[in-house]
């Protein structure tokens, strides 16, 4: 049979690439940035909004220099006047870099754009000049015309937005310590060091709290839960986020209410609980389009689709999908332009349509390069391993696998490093190569205990979990499954609950303990009812129909086949359609039905060559050979056994050994 433990770590990569791409954008739009109103240039001089956009020749256009000097009250004639001279220096090196520099036309680091503002903010520094140095983060700069520490966050370059706010905290005064150590947080959370970041926001929060900064404390409360999310934790995240709509509420923010909203949409949709998670985005959709907020429009659109994403109603997430991009084109928005691609890709990928997929991966990935968002590009690096491992081209998928790690580890993205040694570690899994396989794992592992991320600690165990059960090793898989399962428990997460106690079945039906198999899928398919999940709930009817088979109660098992083919085609999920076909044709050849079994062999074979699907292409073929065999076409036979054991050797994957027995017996 096609191994549904398989497509369990199939599903799971691509979940994964889900969440990197799709909550990056959704989550980042929802956290507050803290604008300081006060000195921004674009509401100080509207007049020169068009030259904060791209020049004839398609640069981007940063504001004038004379501008700048202005908004820093810096006079070249009066630098003689400064003394001692080194102080002297620094100043007229300030001026320099503002009026001089000039970028690369070709430019591969959107840094290069901003380098002499930068430059400029080291070179006030080193003077002790605070204030001025403040006003160089204040300045608007392309695409999006956001303010220069913004916008760096946005870019990704989390370290370098580390770096500035650290030399101005505690220089100023509190107002401003508020946005450096928000900053401070947003750059940690960014590079996946969530306790980190909740230590920087947990200062904000006090601060606020002291000096009387509502709106403030509400961006300390929304970041909070947040980070709380992004660990698994998340009754504390709804906890902060409910105070939050509180205080959002209290003053009267519409646009921040909205954002809120989208936020506790967000952890219910990580729950698992993805009514109450379409409910609230459908309240932040319509408080953005009251307000024109035509950003927080795009992210409640996102996260609609995210949340018929998981419900696997894919074509519905696509609409949603549709409607965003359409907007974060309309505003220039680059960087969520990219991250809606990725998540159309992700669609198309679970749909089946692979190549599809990839042309949005190549997109996104195209993006990412442009923008000098290198986490951005980690994941559409990692996205395009994950349909090269759907299309079963494992080696071409870990050469992507490999590009995403290197660049998380040169940005030290730990949630992104951990994520491509998961993928890794899938990747030699599914070749069979398990000693590799459980390397990564570890390493997976490793990082998500590091960085207290409880959910992805569970997608780990679970992964070595189904290691040691392919090795043979029930009892220690049943432990690892076991832990899995806690955590889901723990952490009130719905999804991989059901998923874990499917594992478990698993584990259960290698050991011959057919009934408590029966019993925990069971309960998988329950849970899978309970959130609406129709591809886990397939997934459940699958994985219920093989254990039946093996007791060989195989009528029974074809009415599971039969309900998994349903709810496959229902969804659009061509490759669920293909393994329930290739399943049930394999019940039918046990029940010496040839003509039938060959019949469903026949349209599971036709599926995966449409979709791509080396792996499950094989194994079609070698059920068609076998039963070519029964019925006594030994050339027929022979001959799909070849094509199989050509895939299977190309692959590399553990069947091959049976196929080539299979061959030896044909002669």
């Amino acid at each position: 049979m096609v191994d549904l433990p398989n497509l369990r770590l199939f599903g799971m990569n691509i979940l994964k690439s889900l969440q990197s791409n799709a909550l990056s954008l959704i989550r980042f739009l929802n956290k507050p940035l803290l604008y300081n109103a006060s000195s921004t240039f674009m509401q100080q001089s509207p007049n020169l909004k068009s030259k904060v956009k791209n020049n004839q020749a398609g640069r981007a256009s940063l504001p004038p220099a004379d501008y700048v000097l202005k908004l820093l009250k810096l006079d070249r004639d009066a630098l003689k006047l400064i003394e001692p001279s080194s102080k002297r220096h620094q100043y007229r090196a300030v001026i320099n870099w503002v009026t001089n520099y000039k970028y690369p036309q070709e430019v591969n680091e959107k840094r290069e754009v901003v380098k002499g503002y930068l430059e400029a903010f080291y070179h006030l520094c080193e003077v002790e000049d605070w204030e001025r140095a403040r006003k160089i983060l204040s300045i608007e700069v392309p695409p999006v015309d956001e303010d220069l520490k913004t916008q760096l966050l946005r870019w990704g370059y989390y370290e370098e937005c580390i770096q500035l706010n650290s030399r101005l905290l505690g220089k100023l005064n509190q107002y401003s310590d508020c946005i450096c150590l928000n900053g401070l947080g947003l750059a940690y959370d960014g590079l996946g060091e969530y306790h980190r970041a909740i230590e920087y926001f947990q200062q904000l929060l006090q601060i606020t709290r002291e000096v009387g900064y509502p709106s403030l404390e509400g961006c300390a409360l929304g970041n909070l839960g947040n980070a709380y999310d992004s660990l698994g934790e998340y009754d504390k995240a709804i906890e902060y986020h409910q105070q939050d709509l509180q205080i959002t509420k209290e003053v009267g923010d519409r646009s921040g209410e909205g954002r809120t909203l989208g936020n506790l949409g967000n952890v219910y949709c990580s729950l698992g609980e993805y009514g109450k998670a379409i409910e609230y985005h459908q309240q932040y959709l319509q408080i953005a389009r009251e307000t024109g907020d035509r950003y927080g429009e795009g992210t409640a659109l996102v996260g609609l689709g995210n949340a018929y994403d998981s419900l696997r109603e894919y074509h519905k997430a696509m609409e949603y999908y549709q409607q965003s991009l359409q907007i974060v084109r309309e505003i220039d928005y680059r960087f969520g332009e990219g991250a809606v691609l990725g998540n159309l890709g992700v669609a198309y990928d679970f749909l089946g349509e692979h190549h599809k997929a990839m042309d949005y991966y190549q997109q996104s990935l195209q993006i990412a390069r442009k923008i000098g968002n290198h986490s951005e590009k980690s994941r559409a690096l990692g996205s395009l391993g994950n349909a090269y491992y759907s299309l079963g081209k494992y080696d071409k998928a870990m050469e992507y696998y490999q590009q995403s790690l290197q660049i998380a580890r040169e940005i030290h993205d730990r949630l992104g490093e951990g994520n491509a040694f998961g993928n890794l570690g899938s990747a030699y899994y599914s070749l069979g190569k398990y000693d590799k396989a459980m390397e990564y794992f570890q390493q997976y592992l490793q990082i998500a205990r590091e960085i207290g991320s409880r959910s992805e600690e569970g997608s780990a165990l679970g992964n070595l979990g189904s290691v040691y059960n392919d090795l043979g090793e029930h009892g220690k898989a049943i432990k690892y499954f076991q832990q899995s399962l806690q955590i889901a428990r723990e952490t009130s997460n719905r999804l991989e609950e059901g998923s874990a106690l499917g594992s478990l079945g698993n584990a259960y039906k290698s050991l011959g303990e057919y009934y408590k198999a029966i019993e925990y899928h069971q309960q998988h398919l329950q849970i899978a009812r309970e959130i609406g999940s129709r591809f886990e709930e397939g997934r459940a009817l699958g994985n219920l129909g093989g254990v039946y088979d093996d007791l060989g109660e195989h009528h029974r098992a074809i009415k599971y086949h039969q309900q998994f083919l349903q709810i496959a085609r229902k969804i659009g999920n061509r490759s669920c359609e293909g393994i329930a076909f290739a399943n049930w044709g394999e019940t039918l050849l046990k029940l010496e039905k040839y003509a039938e079994s060959l019949e469903y062999s026949q349209a599971a074979l036709e599926i995966f060559q449409q979709i791509g699907f080396r792996h499950g292409e094989a194994v079609a073929l070698k059920n068609i050979a076998e039963t070519h065999q029964h019925l006594g076409n030994l050339d027929a036979a022979r001959q799909y056994c070849d094509e199989a054991l050509a895939i299977f050797t190309e692959l590399g994957v553990p069947e091959l050994k049976e196929c080539q027995e299979l061959r030896e017996k044909l002669g």
